[in-house]
């Protein structure tokens, strides 16, 4: 995932325009938020707020200073090596308007891996299988 202060990100090759209202481009879907944190993502609501708690596709995403996440109900732990820095203003949980993704499934330092809505993209079946992860996005 690359992206510069423009808040342009590029997702697995297709670019993602973001702006000062919030507005993000996902894959060819208007995503809108606002300065509240509450985003519209692929349609669905996404609410977050200063505690760094997020609902994605209606389901809650809990995120803390300790790093945890939980993503569709799935506990990922990530440390320093494995964060993954998504630049989108209308989910900024901070001032610098970045939300860090710990997840280890997301493989994010450089091999610029990204799980989307329970899409798992990974470098290689090898990788998939060790993270456990097939039979659950089959099953999403």
């Amino acid at each position: 995932v690359a992206g510069d202060a423009s808040g342009l990100v590029a997702v697995l090759g297709v670019v993602v325009a973001g702006d000062a209202s919030g507005l993000v481009a996902v894959l060819g879907v208007v995503v809108a938020g606002d300065a509240s944190g509450l985003v519209a993502v692929l349609s669905r609501a996404v609410a977050g707020d200063a505690s760094g708690l997020v609902a994605v596709l209606s389901r809650a995403v809990a995120g803390d200073a300790s790093g945890l996440v939980a993503v569709l109900g799935v506990v990922v732990v990530g440390d320093a090596s494995g964060l993954v820095a998504v630049p989108c203003r209308a989910v900024a949980g901070d001032t610098s308007g970045l939300v860090a993704v710990p997840c280890r499934a997301v493989a994010g330092d450089t091999s610029g891996l990204v799980a989307v809505l329970g899409v798992v993209v990974v470098e290689s079946a090898r990788a998939f299988s060790k993270h456990g992860l097939k039979r659950s996005a089959e099953k999403l």
